[in-house]
C-alpha cells in the first residue's frame, strides 16, 4: 500500500448509489492523492524496488488453471469443511486435496484427508466404465433406473416449488390483510393521506 510512504489516498472504491452499500474499485487516475502527509513506514525507494520485484514474480498456477473438476464438491470425512485443491511446488503434476480445516494450517481437524487427483480421476473413470458396462449389458433395467430417478427428481424439484409458492400466495394474502387495514386506518382518519400513500 502507498500509505506505507506517506501517502494518503482518497476515492479508490465508489458506490453507484447512496441505496447500495456495495462497493466498486475506481480507476487510479479518478483516486486523490496527497503526497507525503505522514511519517513513512517504508521509504519510497525500497518501496519501488519491492513493487518491481513482486510484478516480477511468478503467479503459483497449477498447470490447467486454479480450478478442478472435484473442486467444492469434497469435504472432510471428520470435520465436515471442504477440501482444498493443491499442487506440489517442486513437482507441479503433483496435484491434491487437503483437509481446509486442518490444525497444521491453524484449524481444528486432526487430520490433513490428503488425497491426489489423478487416484480421484482413477476412482471416477472406473465407475463411469462400470456403469457403461452395466448400461450394455442391461439396458432395460438401466432404462428403467435413470427414468425412476429422473422422475423422483422431478417430483422432489415440483414439491419445493410448489411450497415455494404456498409460501409467496400465503405473503401475497398477508400484504393484502395488511393494506386493507391502512386503508381502513386512512378511512378512519388515524393516518392521513400522505402518510398512506408512502406505507402504500
Amino acid at each position: 500500500m502507498r500509505e506505507y510512504c506517506r501517502d494518503v489516498i482518497n476515492f479508490k472504491t465508489f458506490s453507484k448509489s447512496f441505496k447500495l452499500k456495495k462497493r466498486i474499485p475506481n480507476a487510479e487516475e479518478n483516486w486523490a492523492v496527497f503526497k507525503d502527509v505522514h511519517e513513512p513506514i517504508v521509504a519510497r525507494a525500497d518501496w519501488e524496488k519491492i513493487q518491481q520485484k513482486r510484478g516480477k514474480a511468478r503467479k503459483r498456477k497449477t498447470s490447467d488453471g486454479e480450478k478442478n473438476m472435484f473442486s467444492g464438491l469434497l469435504v472432510c470425512a471428520d470435520c465436515g469443511h471442504n477440501l482444498w485443491y493443491h499442487f506440489n511446488q517442486k513437482n507441479p503434476e503433483i496435484r491434491y486435496f487437503s483437509c481446509s480445516n486442518y490444525k497444521g494450517n491453524r484449524g481444528d481437524c486432526p487430520t490433513t484427508h490428503y488425497i491426489r487427483v489423478d487416484f480421484l480421476e482413477q476412482v471416477l473413470l472406473q465407475e463411469i466404465r462400470r456403469l457403461t458396462k452395466f448400461a450394455s449389458r442391461y439396458e432395460k433395467d438401466f432404462t428403467r433406473l435413470v427414468m425412476e430417478h429422473s422422475q423422483q427428481a422431478d417430483l422432489s424439484k415440483r414439491q419445493r416449488k410448489q411450497k415455494e409458492l404456498d409460501s409467496l400466495f400465503a405473503r401475497d394474502h398477508e400484504l393484502d390483510t395488511l393494506f386493507n387495514r391502512m386503508y381502513e386506518d386512512n378511512i378512519a382518519e388515524k393516518i392521513d393521506d400522505e402518510r398512506f400513500a408512502r406505507m402504500s
